[in-house]
């Protein structure tokens, strides 16, 4: 298996990051909105093999509460536990700070995903919406 380097909130270019949503099955964002999440985002962090982006995942808060958003593994790296590691570093900056809720959205699509994040303690709750597409 080649060697996963793990970086955070370093520089990631938004066509890397629009690479590999693209190659999990989510929309792509422009240029000015990935540059946007990164200036927003307190944490973030990505994996690498070699100079290709093949993992990322996001902080998003307000200083009481908290999202996590993107965590993506390209799916020619899935199954190495990259995904893992990904939430382990977003669990030990959790850990740094005392939100007071912190949430993640898990895609439908793939219900496995509720199994993994409830590894990390993540429980189901029935309480949300979303405002439909436009």
């Amino acid at each position: 298996m080649k060697y996963i380097e793990y970086r955070v909130n370093s520089k990631i270019k938004p066509e890397e990051l629009n690479s590999i949503i693209e190659l999990v099955g989510w929309k792509g964002r422009s240029r000015e909105e990935w540059l946007k999440i990164l200036e927003l985002s307190s944490f973030h962090v990505s994996a690498w093999c070699g100079s290709h982006l093949v993992g990322f995942g996001r902080i998003f808060e307000d200083g009481l509460m908290c999202m996590i958003y993107d965590v993506m593994v390209d799916p020619n790296f899935q199954n190495r536990k990259i995904g893992t590691t990904i939430m382990k570093y977003i669990m030990e900056e959790l850990r740094n700070h005392n939100f007071h809720t912190t949430g993640l959205f898990a895609w439908n699509k793939k219900p496995e995903l509720r199994k993994f994040y409830k590894k990390f303690g993540f429980i189901e709750v029935s309480h949300g919406m979303q405002l439909k597409d436009k």
